[in-house]
């Protein structure tokens, strides 16, 4: 097996600390996430179950997820999705002044989000969101949606890899 690139994630609290791994083996390239501590291995199974959670939520074809597998304790398997990063495409736009092009990126994706993701007037809760951002519970968003279902998507640009037939990938769901 070959390594084509890590990155490790030790600024995060210890339970959420997480190596990020590409490996190819015999032509076929995957993605680990291993835990990097004992406490980060229940983060890595929650990442698993966040994703599949996630499909079942996504409404039509414009945002897929990529399949993923545990692969033993600690360690998530993930395909590999060939393509670029929204943000790498936002940024080029950008160096090459073209205001045209970064408004239509933007409204790509606006409209994708909307294609694939309902609204709700709630936020979905979950408890990691009190222990990384500080909030007590769901009250402290009051005000502040529609929500995206669930709102723990994170669909931010570099989370998401333009697909060569118009859609996207999101390679992170990690609330």
């Amino acid at each position: 097996m070959d390594l084509l690139y890590a990155v490790y994630n030790r600024h995060r609290l210890p339970a959420f600390q997480i190596e990020t791994a590409i490996w190819r083996d015999a032509g076929r390239t995957v993605v680990h996430k291993t835990a990097l501590t004992p406490e980060a291995a229940a983060h890595v199974r929650a990442l698993h179950a966040h994703t599949e959670r996630l499909r079942g939520c996504l409404r039509g074809p414009r945002i897929r997820l990529p399949e993923t597998a545990l692969r033993g304790e600690g360690v998530l398997e993930i395909a590999f999705v060939p393509g670029r990063r929204v943000d790498d495409l936002l940024a080029e736009a950008a160096r090459q002044r073209r205001a045209d092009r970064l408004e239509a990126i933007v409204s790509d994706y606006l409209e994708a989000l909307r294609e694939s993701f309902p609204l709700q007037p709630q936020p979905v809760w979950h408890p990691d969101m009190a222990r990384v951002f500080g909030m007590s519970d769901a009250a402290s968003l009051q005000g502040l949606g529609p929500f995206l279902t669930p709102a723990l998507a994170d669909p931010i640009f570099e989370n998401l890899i333009a697909a060569d037939d118009g859609g996207y990938v999101l390679i992170d769901a990690e609330w």
